[in-house]
């Protein structure tokens, strides 16, 4: 785990300077060191406390959320060693075996095309095929989403994508490109139709499956939070619920089920998603278990 990842667990959690330094067993001044960047060449076995500590952490917000750890294969921290992790792909595209975390754009783009993955930080992760529930559930949105820009009240110029669609969410930043589930844009100086989005969309949608659920739930939300996204869903349909962040406004947490009318912030919710009418439309398509393959 590199310092991004510490800081992207840290702000997930919740935890200030001082609660991680006491979870890590460290001094305050040790822990505001190392995550300022002031210190260069952090001690090896100060990185592994930390990161010891943040797993423990993201375990037991997962399991007071009613995750199963081993069921969802994430992450775990058993007798201080850290099992399992992302889901990545070595290098054998090219023959290169090069260390997770020195990965650049260029590397990416060498990728071949039905190869799917993404980068963050500098690592490759593998996304895999998505299962059909899951492709029904993304164009049931997309639809939704395209319907109400092509309304008269959803003229807005702003434009929804769907993956697979390159975001490179920093200009700056040669080492993380994503490919949300889901994207709507409203800068036209952020859109390369030809390429990618370069820049941070202004609203995003991913769907959770057990093998991203870690990506997705801190890596990427840090990273969208980072770029200026205002306004981050993450839809579980395993679960049956969604996570709204509220980046822009002040409710950054926020749960709903598929029983509820989610409104859609950056439209001051004039776009109202009725999900209890999306989960009629999975049932109808895959029965009442339409989540059993998530």
């Amino acid at each position: 785990m590199d310092l991004n990842e510490l800081r992207d667990f840290k702000r997930y959690l919740g935890y200030s300077n001082k609660m991680l330094a006491e979870r890590a067993g460290l001094p305050l001044g040790t822990v505001q060191k190392v995550l300022s960047g002031e210190t260069k060449a952090p001690r090896y076995a100060t990185i592994k406390a930390l990161e010891k500590a943040v797993y423990e952490g993201y375990n037991e917000r997962l399991e007071a959320e009613g995750y199963d750890l081993e069921e969802f294969g994430l992450s775990y921290v058993a007798d201080g060693i850290v099992h399992g992790g992302p889901d990545i792909i070595e290098d054998a595209w090219s023959g290169n075996w090069r260390r997770q975390g020195t990965y650049t754009i260029e590397d990416y783009e060498a990728i071949p095309d039905e190869v799917r993955v993404e980068l963050i930080d500098g690592v490759i992760y593998n996304m895999g095929a998505p299962t059909s529930m899951h492709q029904e559930l993304l164009g049931e949105l997309f639809v939704i989403f395209k319907l109400f820009m092509k309304s008269k009240k959803g003229k807005r110029k702003c434009n929804v994508f769907m993956a697979p669609c390159d975001v490179k969410l920093l200009i700056d930043d040669e080492k993380t490109i994503v490919q949300p589930d889901l994207l709507i844009v409203c800068d036209k100086k952020k859109k390369d139709m030809y390429k990618r989005i370069n820049g941070g969309p202004r609203f995003v949608v991913e769907i959770l499956s057990p093998s991203n659920l870690e990506k997705d739930m801190i890596k990427k939300a840090g990273k969208y939070l980072d770029a200026g996204v205002e306004e981050y869903w993450m839809v579980n349909p395993k679960r049956e619920e969604i996570i709204v962040h509220d980046f822009a406004g002040s409710n950054i947490y926020i749960r709903y089920s598929f029983s509820d009318k989610i409104p859609v912030r950056i439209f001051d919710g004039e776009l109202v998603v009725d999900f209890a009418e999306i989960r009629e439309d999975l049932v109808d398509t895959f029965g009442e278990n339409f989540n059993s393959e998530e």
